[in-house]
């Protein structure tokens, strides 16, 4: 009787809000690029996200990413830690020589991510390399892109 009172009295370990009940997070980056974020968890696995922002002085962009969990390292007293893999497609506008034009591109890449209990927040550090087209009507130039990206969401 005494085990039965202590169980219903303690509270479940769960998991972090976001992801489940929190579903979208919205943002900022700091890095390259750097800017704002929002993304929209399909489970607390998968999800896509919306990435406005820019590199220093020479790239504005707009990228829209699908984000996938692969593995999650733990669950632990204050919240989960994962990796997850990202794929995206991205498009903007290059104002540095010889480029000075719009481009559009495909990038990969990898993250790790911290979701806490206490707060609906998560901070995540994104890494990803990308190929994106540009031209100036006669000849089209092949543009590499490389994200390094910290940043963090509140969920709601």
């Amino acid at each position: 009787m005494l085990t039965l009172l202590l169980a219903l009295a303690v509270p479940d370990a769960h998991a972090t809000d976001v992801g489940r009940s929190k579903r979208i997070g919205v943002g900022i980056e700091v890095g390259a690029p750097a800017g704002l974020s929002a993304k929209y968890f399909f489970n607390e696995k998968q999800g896509v996200s919306l990435h406005l922002g820019a590199w220093s002085t020479s790239r504005v962009y707009v990228a829209a990413q699908f984000e996938f969990e692969f593995l999650e390292l733990g669950q632990f007293g204050w919240g989960r830690a994962g990796l997850y893999g990202l794929a995206g497609l991205e498009t903007g506008y290059i104002y540095v020589y010889p480029y000075d034009n719009g481009y559009g591109g495909l990038f990969g890449g990898a993250a790790a991510e911290l979701q806490f209990d206490a707060v609906p927040i998560n901070l995540y550090l994104e890494l990803g390399i990308g190929m994106g087209l540009t031209g100036d009507g006669v000849t089209t130039r092949v543009v590499p892109n490389a994200h390094s990206t910290l940043g963090a969401r509140w969920h709601f």
